[in-house]
């Protein structure tokens, strides 16, 4: 079968005016049927392909496979790689300005999975490979997320074993070393668990998400840090939820950690948890974001910094049998200063974010279309959202690259004969059609409750300058709501209430106090 690519350069103009037209090449002499899982464009403006590819033998015979072409569907490079019998791809990343990662997920012909990585040039010249997991033992069961901290070390992190899975974490430096290999049980349980995301400090220190993919209630989500070394400093279990696929839930800056997850299983919960912790892992806020019209939260599609201590948060929710898109601004205490709700899809979209021209971050949800959002709060407290013209795509896409001048997509398409990968791409530059939503960042009156550490009671007084729906929370450092203070519509005024905790134990308590879309959490110490 022979490999067919589909290209689509469309000027600004068509984008906005038609349906685009369909443009067909072949790339490659040999037969081959290719799956690609991740897309690059590199500096050069050569768009590099990852993926795996079926040789003639079916699934038993599957190679890895890194493609570059041209804007012209011309075959750059290709490296085809497969020591073992099944070979697929798990994704790629930049490794410094002149090499990528290309990590896969190896099967011998015992059954054992590994993770093997190579570091390959942009031009597509394999530098070193290496395998973790060789001598019939389930070593890396899945690779599920990695990145490049700041030391140029590749940290891997998903699963290993084949009855009890435990938590994996692999630290390979650029020379193709193992630094540190950490597997290690959730404590206090021997239930399968996966690491779902990595993250790392600018000092070198590791962080690791992790959640259990099978078990049903919500003590699911554990958050780890090590050491640069591979030693264990601290684990803190919330409970919540992680979506299987997601990993963009954990973010390190300005000396804190923060996590943000849905509250409840998927697809039940009305809200998203937003918990920051200092680096010795002391929980500093945990909070429950609960969103006007939002639906059930599905999963959290983004975690990202916008600069000056604000974090943009884009989660899926699900209502009426409808998609939909959330977009937040928090500040680092979890105030929520911005909200909004995208339009309705017929199904769930991905996403992809990347830095805007001049400042801010676009983002671009895909799927059966393309949509693009830049985003940007200015100097004085505004958030500009500004709307690009989308584009609706024949088939469904499963990734997404983009440069200042290109976005392109990748997509299975089926046939009664044959599969094989379609790429999209189309010009973007001049904004034809865009719209700004300016929009202030929210002000909130809050007091601190006083007095503060207490016994028997505190009070928490704020301040309203139009009628708003109001609800106070309490909850405990488990994110357990003990106690509503209120839930009603207020007047415009100063008001107040007393939170006295009778029978809860002492200790540490929050308290989230929601005004409409604008709310503030204040930390109260209940002592005897």
């Amino acid at each position: 079968m022979k490999k067919i690519l589909f290209l689509l350069i469309l000027s600004p103009l068509v984008l906005a005016a038609q349906t685009p037209a369909d443009f067909f090449f072949t790339a490659g002499s040999e037969a081959k049927q290719i799956f690609v899982r991740d897309l690059m464009i590199s500096d050069t403006g050569v768009l590099i392909a990852a993926g795996d590819r079926l040789t003639g033998g079916g699934q038993f015979d599957q190679k890895l496979y890194l493609g570059g072409f041209s804007q012209t569907g011309d075959s750059v490079f290709e490296l085809v790689y497969g020591k073992k019998f099944g070979n697929e791809c798990a994704g790629m990343t930049g490794w410094g300005p002149d090499h990528l990662a290309f990590i896969g997920h190896t099967e011998d012909s015992t059954g054992t999975f590994n993770v093997t990585v190579l570091k390959v040039s942009r031009s597509g010249q394999l530098i070193w490979d290496l395998t973790y997991g060789d001598n019939g033992k389930f070593e890396m069961d899945t690779p599920l997320t990695w990145l490049v901290d700041a030391a140029g070390n590749l940290l891997i992190g998903g699963s290993s074993g084949s009855s009890e899975i435990q938590r994996l974490l692999l630290k390979i430096s650029s020379d193709g070393k193992l630094v540190s290999v950490n597997r290690f049980a959730l404590s206090g349980s021997a239930s399968t668990t996966w690491v779902q995301e990595v993250g790392a400090e600018p000092e070198g220190a590791m962080l690791t998400l992790s959640f259990n993919p099978f078990r049903t209630d919500t003590n699911l989500v554990s958050l780890t840090r090590f050491s640069s070394s591979g030693k264990l400093n601290w684990e803190r279990q919330f409970n919540g939820w992680i979506s299987a696929g997601t990993s963009r839930q954990l973010l390190a800056m300005n000396g804190s950690i923060f996590t943000v997850f849905p509250e409840n299983n998927q697809g039940a919960s009305d809200a998203l948890k937003w918990i920051r912790l200092d680096t010795t892992g002391q929980v500093l806020i945990h909070q429950i974001l609960k969103i006007p019209g939002s639906g059930r939260f599905q999963e959290l599609k983004a975690l990202r910094s916008l600069g000056n201590g604000r974090i943009l948060i884009l989660a899926e929710s699900f209502s009426s049998g409808r998609y939909f898109y959330e977009s937040l601004i928090t500040d680092q205490n979890g105030l929520v200063l911005w909200s909004d709700l995208s339009d309705a899809y017929s199904g769930p979209q991905k996403v992809k974010v990347s830095p805007a021209e001049g400042s801010g971050i676009s983002v671009y949800w895909f799927g059966d279309r393309i949509r693009r959002h830049d985003l940007a709060v200015s100097e004085d407290g505004k958030v500009i959202k500004t709307v690009h013209p989308e584009l609706i795509v024949q088939d469904w896409l499963s990734e997404l690259a983009v440069s200042k001048s290109q976005v392109w997509g990748a997509s299975l398409h089926f046939s009664s004969s044959s599969t094989v990968t379609h790429f999209y791409g189309y010009q973007v530059g001049t904004v034809l059609q865009s719209e700004d939503y300016p929009g202030q960042l929210g002000q909130f009156q809050v007091d601190p409750v006083y007095p503060n550490p207490f016994n028997p009671s505190t009070r928490i007084r704020y301040e309203l300058d139009k009628p708003e729906s109001v609800l106070i929370e309490v909850f405990d450092v488990t994110g357990r709501r003990v106690a509503v203070l209120a839930d009603e519509v207020k007047p415009a005024g100063i008001w107040q209430t007393q939170f006295r905790p009778e029978a809860l134990a002492a200790g540490l308590y929050f308290i989230r106090i929601q005004a409409g879309l604008k709310q503030k959490v204040l930390k109260a110490v209940y002592v005897k």
